[in-house]
């Protein structure tokens, strides 16, 4: 199934502690409408005014969703393939993932509150055949491609993600070798999923 790029609502947070102000989100809903904010409960209700029906919703986290378990015990840890200079293992990455574990889990768990009739994927072929439903995706914006503020990162994710469609999963740049899906165990945590398969699958990433 091909989606357009209108077809779909696409939003991205930007992973950060809340009470010092460095949490920001973006989404481009239908008909190219736009919104944007710094509170998690804003995004959560333009989140779910988008999945209201038959909606389908790509979110994006600013933050490591999936580490790497090499067979290695010498490469724990070590950075994915792709990251670059700032691997998920470094100071700040490992201090996003950490607020991104309770952010995410979070954000899925009153997004199944309020749209149990939803499902939720990591699978780009899956979620096209569903509705409604929910893609869950990780955003990667680093050095040059970094924007002014919070607002401005996930405003960039969500525009390269955008002209990734229309399968950005052609368009993941990094992997893992043994991966282990933090989002797949807020996914079991948050009541979406039950398959524990989805632990070994990790989300695409779109770097920009």
């Amino acid at each position: 199934m091909r989606l357009e790029v209108n077809a779909i609502a696409v939003f991205c947070a930007d992973i950060g502690s809340i009470v010092k102000g460095n949490f920001g989100w973006y989404g481009v809903l239908d008909e190219g409408r736009r919104a944007e904010g710094g509170d998690p409960r804003e995004l959560l209700r333009a989140v779910l005014a988008a999945l209201d029906g038959e909606g389908q919703v790509a979110l994006g986290f600013e933050c490591p969703l999936f580490v790497p378990v090499p067979h290695e015990p010498k490469r724990l840890p070590s950075a994915r393939k792709g990251e670059g200079a700032r691997p998920w293992c470094a100071s700040g990455g490992a201090t996003v993932l950490a607020a991104g574990l309770a952010q995410v889990t979070w954000m899925l768990r009153e997004l199944r509150r309020g749209a149990p009739m939803a499902t939720a994927h990591v699978d780009w072929q899956s979620f096209t055949e569903s509705k409604p439903a929910l893609f869950l995706w990780e955003a990667f914006v680093s050095g040059d491609a970094k924007g002014a503020d919070h607002v401005a990162d996930a405003t960039v994710a969500v525009r390269t993600f955008l002209r990734a469609m229309p399968n950005p999963t052609l368009h993941c740049q990094v992997s893992a070798e043994e991966p282990l899906s933090l989002v797949g165990a807020s996914l079991l945590r948050t009541g979406w999923r039950t398959d524990p398969g989805v632990l070994a699958t990790p989300p695409i990433v779109i770097k920009a």
